[in-house]
C-alpha cells in the first residue's frame, strides 16, 4: 500500500471507499478526462503468511476498519497426500 508515493498516498483509505461502493474519480495527468466508477468493487485473492498479517494493522494505531473489511480463509491441515503415477480413468473426467 502506497508504496508508488514513499508511504504517502492514499490506498488504505480509497480500498475503503471502494469496499463502501461509493463511487471513484480516477483522475490522472495522462488521462484527458476523469474515469468516473459509480459502482466500484475489487475482488483480492492471494496468499499472504501469517506471520506478516500484523502488518495489515494502521501503522498510525487508528482503528478504521481496514482489516475487518477482508474476508480471511485458511484450508484445513489435510496433511501431505502420497506421491501416485496413478492417472485418471476417462469416466471420472
Amino acid at each position: 500500500m502506497n508504496q508508488y508515493k514513499g508511504g504517502g498516498g492514499a490506498d488504505r483509505q480509497n480500498f475503503l471507499s471502494i469496499w463502501t461502493g461509493s463511487p471513484t474519480v480516477i483522475n490522472r495527468k495522462s488521462r484527458g478526462t476523469p474515469l468516473t466508477l459509480l459502482n466500484p468493487f475489487v475482488g483480492v485473492t492471494g496468499c499472504i503468511p501469517p506471520d506478516i498479517l500484523s502488518d495489515l494493522a494502521d501503522q498510525r494505531g487508528r482503528d478504521d476498519g481496514f482489516i475487518h473489511r477482508i474476508l480471511f480463509s485458511y484450508p484445513d491441515d489435510y496433511g501431505t497426500a502420497p506421491w501416485t503415477d496413478q492417472g485418471i480413468s476417462e469416466l471420472e473426467i
